[in-house]
C-alpha cells in the first residue's frame, strides 16, 4: 500500500479593456471625478468601456461605459501589484533572482526561497516585519516548476515543496514511504524561526499568530497545523493540488503545535502515520499569511481552527460532505466599498457576485448556495466563533455540477446589491458576505469555488446624477447672473 506525508507551511485577473483614459494635463483633471467625466467622454467617444487608471488597485478597477454608466469590479483577493508607476497583473510563478534566492514574479509582499546551499527556507515581509524560518540542514538546490520549488530528499524519501502565493507561501514535507514516515526527525519537526518587528506565538488550538512588537496588531497569521494522507484520490482534480492543501476525501488531522523564540515544533499525529490504511503520500501543515481579512472558512469537523485568509489560496469547500469524518463548511469573504461608490448621491443600479465552481460532488445534484450579508470576520474566526447574519437571505443558487466534463456552466452569479447598497448609505469601508448550502444536512450538495485562479468579484453597476446647477452660477444670453424675478 501505498503512503505519503507532507508538511505545508502557508504563511487572481479581471477583464482589461484595451482603452485607458489618459486626464488632460491640469491641476482640475487630478482629482477623481475628473478623471471619470474625461474616461466617460472617451468612452462615448470611442464606444468601448475605458478604464478610470487613478482609481484602481490591487483589488478594484473602475469603468466607464459609452452609455454614461460607471463599473466597479471589485475581487475578493489582490490580483494586480504596484511595479513602478503601473499595475501588473499577480504572478507568483517562481524565479531565480540575482541576489541567488527564489521569487515570485508579482506577488503583493517579499516573498523569498531559498535557492539552494543554506537552511534559511523562506521569508517573508511586509514593511518593516518579516518572518523567516529555516530547515534543519542545507538545502539542495530546487526544481522549479511554476509557483513551486521542489527540495528533493531533505530527508530520505522525503521531499520539501515551497509554494508562492500572492500574500504568503505553502511549505509541504513529502513523506513518499511508510518507512520514510518512521523517521525520527518526523517524530517531532523543529522548524528553526527568526522574526523582525513581530512575536510568533500559538493560541489553546494551535492557530499562529506574529503580532506587531509595536502597536501588538496582527501582522502574519497561520491556521492550525494540520496533516493529510492521499485518501480518495479518486475523488480529486486536477485543480487539487495536494502539496498546497488537503484534496476532497483526503484523510485529515491537526498536529500538536508550540512556538519558541527560535522555532515552531510541530508533532505529526503517530496515528495516521503508522496506520495501515493511511495512503502515502501524506501532508502537514501550519499555514502562514498576512493578517488581512481578504476571506475565511470555517469547518464544523474542526470547530476551533483558523482558516484565515490562507495562503494556499485552495478551492473553498461549501456544505456538507462525508470522508473521514463529517466537514461542514461554510466561507466569507470582504469587499471594499469603493471610493466613488460611496460619493454623496451615487445610484447603485447592481452589485453582482461572481463566482467560479472549482468542483462538485456530481454533475446531478443540486446544492442550493445562499448568500447572506454579515458582520465583520477576522484571524479569531472559528465554526465556534462565527460573524452574526444581518438581515436575510440575498439570494439562493441552484449550483450544479462545476467539473469540466459536467454539462453545465462552473460561473454563478449572486444577487448583492441590497448588502452593497447598505455599505454605501451607512458609509461603510467594507461589505462581509458568507456563502452557505440552505440544507447542511445532505452530503451531495458538496461544492468548492475557486479562490486563486478566479476569486470571486463583486461588479457594482452605478451613476452619477448630475447635480442640481445653482441659480446664481447661471449666466443668461447677456453674460449677466440668471434672475428669479424680472419684473
Amino acid at each position: 500500500m501505498a503512503v505519503s506525508t507532507a508538511a505545508a507551511l502557508a504563511l487572481s485577473l479581471l477583464y482589461a479593456p484595451s482603452v485607458a483614459a489618459e486626464p488632460a494635463p491640469s491641476d482640475s483633471t487630478s482629482s477623481e471625478e475628473q478623471q471619470e467625466l474625461d474616461a466617460l467622454a472617451l468612452a462615448e467617444q470611442t464606444g468601448e468601456p475605458v478604464e478610470i487608471p487613478g482609481l484602481t488597485d490591487e483589488k478594484t478597477q473602475h469603468f466607464a461605459h459609452p452609455d454614461g454608466s460607471l463599473t466597479a469590479e471589485i475581487s475578493a483577493l489582490p490580483v494586480r501589484v504596484r511595479s513602478g508607476d503601473s499595475w501588473v497583473d499577480v504572478d507568483t510563478t517562481l524565479v531565480r533572482a540575482e541576489d541567488g534566492l527564489v521569487r515570485p514574479k508579482a506577488a503583493g509582499m517579499d516573498i523569498a526561497f531559498s535557492g539552494g546551499g543554506d537552511d534559511v527556507m523562506a521569508r517573508i515581509g511586509i514593511g518593516s516585519n518579516s518572518v523567516a524560518l529555516g530547515w534543519v540542514d542545507k538545502l539542495p538546490e530546487p526544481t522549479l516548476d511554476g509557483e513551486q520549488a521542489t527540495y528533493p530528499d531533505v530527508l530520505p524519501e522525503v521531499d520539501l515543496v515551497l509554494t508562492a502565493g500572492v500574500e504568503g507561501f505553502t511549505q509541504v514535507l513529502v513523506v513518499h514511504t511508510p518507512e520514510a514516515a518512521q523517521l525520527p526527525e518526523l517524530t517531532e519537526l523543529q522548524l528553526p524561526l527568526d522574526t523582525t518587528g513581530v512575536t510568533m506565538s500559538a493560541d489553546e488550538h494551535g492557530n499562529l499568530d506574529a503580532t506587531g512588537d509595536e502597536g501588538g496588531q496582527s501582522v502574519f497569521s497561520a491556521q492550525a497545523p494540520a496533516m493529510w494522507d492521499s485518501t480518495g484520490g479518486e475523488e480529486q482534480t486536477s485543480a487539487e493540488d495536494p502539496t498546497v492543501a488537503a484534496p476532497s476525501g483526503a484523510r485529515m488531522e491537526l498536529l500538536e503545535t508550540s512556538v519558541e523564540v527560535d522555532r515552531i515544533s510541530l508533532v505529526p499525529d503517530e496515528g495516521m502515520l503508522v496506520d495501515e490504511a493511511t495512503e502515502f503520500p501524506v501532508y502537514i501543515d501550519p499555514s502562514v499569511s498576512v493578517s488581512r481579512p481578504n476571506w475565511a472558512y470555517v469547518d464544523r469537523a474542526f470547530p476551533n481552527q483558523a482558516y484565515f485568509n490562507p495562503s494556499s489560496a485552495d478551492p473553498v469547500g461549501v456544505g456538507r460532505v462525508e470522508w473521514d469524518r463529517v466537514y461542514t463548511r461554510r466561507a466569507f469573504f470582504q469587499f471594499t466599498v469603493a471610493g466613488r461608490t460611496n460619493h454623496p448621491n451615487t445610484i447603485i443600479n447592481s452589485a453582482t457576485l461572481r463566482t467560479e465552481v472549482d468542483w462538485a460532488y456530481s454533475c446531478n445534484s443540486n446544492s442550493y448556495i445562499q448568500l447572506q450579508r454579515v458582520s465583520a470576520f477576522n484571524r479569531n474566526t472559528t465554526w465556534n466563533n462565527q460573524p452574526s447574519t444581518q438581515g436575510g437571505v440575498l439570494d439562493t443558487q441552484n449550483v450544479r455540477g462545476g467539473w469540466a466534463t459536467c454539462p453545465s456552466s462552473s460561473g454563478v452569479e449572486f444577487n448583492a446589491t441590497s448588502a452593497y447598497r447598505w455599505g454605501v448609505n451607512n458609509n461603510a469601508s467594507h461589505i462581509y458576505l458568507r456563502l452557505k448550502e440552505r440544507d447542511e444536512s445532505g452530503t451531495a450538495a458538496w461544492r468548492r469555488f475557486d479562490v486563486k485562479k478566479k476569486p470571486p468579484v463583486l461588479v457594482v453597476d452605478y451613476n452619477h446624477p448630475p447635480e442640481k446647477p445653482v441659480t446664481s452660477t447661471i449666466s443668461d444670453s447677456l453674460g449677466g447672473a440668471c434672475q428669479t424675478d424680472r419684473t
